[in-house]
């Protein structure tokens, strides 16, 4: 109050004014457009038998008229109709694969198109960073470099997104002790070999030992572990193009992986028409920023990074999207991880 003291004031909330909890209307589609829109609000899917009750036709002629509009794409390995956003979004080189693969006859000549348009432009050898860990680099060129540097035979292997090294007989060459690190006041040693696998797992090692209750760390040989690994990822580098710039089938090579496993992904961009600033069943004290609604829709649909900035309403659109997946059924018990500071503010919006 004016004094400065805390004053706690009770307001009735909206369930002693007005219904807060009823069955919303669902207008009768008038058009193929409408139809599709009210299929992805209610199930996140293109639903034919809906759009079809709902305009009063067949499910082939809804179908036929969704496909021929472009509203939608038959996916050729299973047969099922998908949304033209969602199509034409995700690893869209793998679905071009697919359709040419399946295209005899033609009848997947619309889906080549649209997935033409939007596939990303390849990217030259000479842009790529080429790092030690990617997987479009092959890994017989991974022992050959740690051969060099180390005098060490290794094969490497990738396997439930983890690398591992495999030392093919001994590790103690000259070559490989001298570019390692060693902790006078700990006694760790460290080899060459295990600062390649550390720029493979971007995992630096500390020097420290225990003795008794006390734990020592030698900071200065830490901190010159983490910079020959980051050297050795630069030398890499360099390495690789000196080999490509000799070897123009290698660069081609090179450049033809990268495109394929990395350069191949289109972001899903909700159509406006998709979207909605009030959700059924939501509060009428809150409307959603159409960035918002557009996210709470892609997370009901695919698996969602919010990288969006401070300020910009990250805990409605969980909120929204929690809610959102319950409602169109594509999980039945969302769970939502809240920092502890944070749970009370995040609880009461919710509430």
């Amino acid at each position: 109050d004016e004094k400065g003291e805390r004053k706690d004031v009770y307001t009735k909330t909206d369930i002693f004014n007005k219904r807060v909890v009823s069955s919303p209307a669902i207008a009768k589609p008038q058009t193929i457009h409408e139809a599709l829109a009210q299929s992805i609000s209610g199930m996140s899917s293109v639903n034919v038998r809906f759009i079809a009750e709902g305009l009063g036709v067949s499910e082939d002629e809804a179908r036929a008229q969704l496909l021929s509009e472009g509203l939608v794409f038959e996916d050729p390995i299973t047969g099922d109709v998908v949304v033209h956003f969602e199509y034409t979004s995700g690893n869209v080189r793998d679905k071009l694969k697919q359709a040419r693969a399946n295209n005899a006859d033609g009848r997947y000549d619309s889906n080549i198109s649209a997935l033409e348009k939007v596939l990303p432009e390849d990217i030259p050898a000479h842009l790529i960073y080429l790092t030690l860990g990617s997987d479009f680099i092959p890994t017989e060129l991974y022992s050959e470099f740690t051969k060099e540097r180390t005098g060490v035979s290794a094969t490497f292997s990738h396997a439930s997104g983890k690398w591992m090294m495999s030392i093919n007989g001994g590790s103690m060459t000259e070559q490989n002790r001298s570019m390692g690190v060693r902790s006078l006041s700990t006694g760790v040693s460290r080899l060459g070999t295990d600062i390649i696998l550390s720029a493979f797992t971007f995992k630096n090692k500390e020097f420290s030992k225990t003795a008794g209750k006390e734990t020592i760390t030698d900071k200065e040989a830490t901190i010159a572990y983490a910079q020959k690994v980051e050297d050795i990822r630069a030398e890499f580098n360099d390495w690789m193009r000196s080999k490509m710039e000799a070897d123009e089938e290698l660069r081609d090579k090179i450049a033809t992986a990268y495109n394929e496993t990395v350069n191949s992904f289109v972001p899903m961009k909700i159509p406006d028409e998709y979207t909605t600033a009030k959700f059924q069943g939501a509060t009428d004290s809150v409307t959603l920023n159409p960035h918002q609604a557009k996210a709470a829709i892609r997370a009901t649909i695919e698996p969602v990074l919010l990288a969006h900035e401070v300020g910009t309403g990250k805990t409605f659109t969980l909120i929204t999207s929690a809610m959102e997946m319950r409602r169109r059924g594509t999980a039945q018990k969302p769970l939502i991880v809240v920092q502890n500071a944070t749970l009370g503010q995040f609880v009461a919006s919710a509430k």
